[in-house]
């Protein structure tokens, strides 16, 4: 069984298409069973499970199940390459504009 999990961000990126409504401030993911089982404000989830491992600080973003398939293995993403057409690098940076 795998170890329950609460990870902590700045911000907690939901759903990069509902713009700054799919951004949780200070937001918490739980992880239990090694599946997402919650997300929400930190505060809360970490009251919910007050033993559980907290990995990071507060100060990162948090993108609960991206699994980035999308760069195939070849280090480097659209963005990084100067090729910013990619969806998910613009969607990142459109949420960064909004929430910065």
């Amino acid at each position: 069984m795998s170890e329950s999990l609460l990870l902590r961000g700045k911000l907690l990126l939901t759903d990069a298409r509902l713009k700054s409504r799919g951004v949780i401030r200070d937001g918490g993911v739980f992880i239990e069973g090694g599946c997402i089982a919650a997300v929400g404000p930190f505060s809360a989830l970490a009251s919910q499970h007050p033993r559980v491992r907290v990995i990071g600080d507060g100060s990162q973003l948090v993108l609960p199940g991206l699994v980035d398939a999308h760069s195939h293995g070849r280090g480097l993403s659209p963005i990084q390459k100067g090729v910013p057409t990619d969806f998910l690098e613009n969607a990142l940076y459109g949420t960064w504009l909004i929430t910065n």
